[in-house]
């Protein structure tokens, strides 16, 4: 492991819970386990405040397995698809060089979004800011229809979920577990409270555990477009989009929340093993013979509008094995 993989004090354990570590090239590792051809993920990374760097500090680079190390005090972020090179042998964040999503992520857990939301247990819950959370669910098999992953992500935009991205919803990034927020001052320590690689699910397991309702593709990003800030957004609140109406928790009340919390699996999924205490305390996970307790109902007609083409794989977690600027 890099002496840059993890920052000073990164594992801990205090009365907020414990920090689960795993090196940044760990992490992509487990997310792109399932990589096609010459298709890879492109980082980023840089210092200072997010909101005010300017579109050229977005650059992304092509991800390569222990040549990319990323200063534990920057700002570090992957894409949540792979690409392909262009003809220069270039990767960028484009909707022309999209390889296959491998995953999703939900912005804003426990600020703009309440917990209680949070529907579908998380393969991964990054802290990105005090009681805000990042949570990633990995696909059990890459979506490679364009069409389908922008219906995915779309659905997730409107369900309020996340915010929209400024290059399509194919070029999202999602925070690294090892990082700062340089919108805090001083920066805030990104903190991985669960991590579970083996938690995988397919697109009918998001839509129907997430209670998603998809659309046509435009017709969604025209709807996710109408707030959205011109500014390059890095997956965390910015300015330019509408204040929740209700009243953010608070770190404590976010964190002892998360722990009363239980997370639903879909009926088809089997059960898998337990999540990480975000207190220290383990959080039980619902049979699967049980009822969910947000009554969540089969969405075969909009898991048919996404899974087309066999890009989902069967509905069972599988062990196998922002918003986004200019490229």
């Amino acid at each position: 492991m890099n002496v840059t993989d993890l920052p000073p004090g990164a594992v801990q354990t205090d009365e907020t819970g414990e920090t689960v570590a795993v090196a940044n090239d760990e992490f992509l590792r487990a997310v792109f386990s399932h990589l096609s051809g010459d298709a890879a993920p492109v980082v980023t990374s840089f210092a200072g405040n997010p909101t005010k760097v300017s579109a050229g500090a977005w650059q992304s680079r092509r991800w390569r397995d222990g040549e990319n190390a990323l200063p534990a005090d920057g700002n570090n972020y992957f894409s949540l698809a792979s690409f392909r090179p262009d003809e220069a042998g270039v990767y960028r964040r484009r909707k022309a060089q999209f390889a296959a999503l491998h995953g999703v992520m939900l912005d804003d857990i426990g600020g703009k979004v309440p917990i209680d939301r949070l529907t579908l247990r998380p393969t991964w819950l990054l802290e990105t800011s005090p009681g805000n959370h990042q949570a990633g669910y990995l696909l059990a098999e890459p979506v490679t229809d364009g069409l389908a992953a922008d219906r995915l992500m779309n659905a997730i935009v409107a369900a309020g979920l996340c915010d929209p991205g400024a290059n399509g919803p194919r070029a999202r990034l999602a925070r690294l577990p090892v990082g700062v927020n340089g919108k805090h001052t001083p920066p805030f320590v990104c903190r991985m409270v669960t991590w579970e690689p083996d938690l995988r699910y397919s697109v009918a397991d998001l839509v129907a555990g997430l209670q998603l309702e998809t659309r046509p593709a435009e017709r969604a990003k025209r709807a996710a477009m109408s707030g959205h800030s011109t500014r390059p957004d890095d997956g965390d609140p910015v300015s330019g989009f509408p204040a929740p109406k209700k009243t953010p928790c608070s770190p404590r009340c976010a964190n002892e929340a998360f722990t009363r919390r239980r997370w639903a699996m879909p009926s088809t999924t089997s059960p898998a093993r337990g999540c990480k205490s975000i207190l220290g305390r383990s959080m039980a996970v619902l049979p699967t013979s049980s009822p969910t307790t947000t009554g969540l109902s089969v969405a075969s007609s909009a898991c048919t509008a996404i899974a087309t083409s066999g890009t989902s794989a069967p509905s069972s977690v599988t062990s196998a094995s922002r918003s986004t600027p200019p490229g």
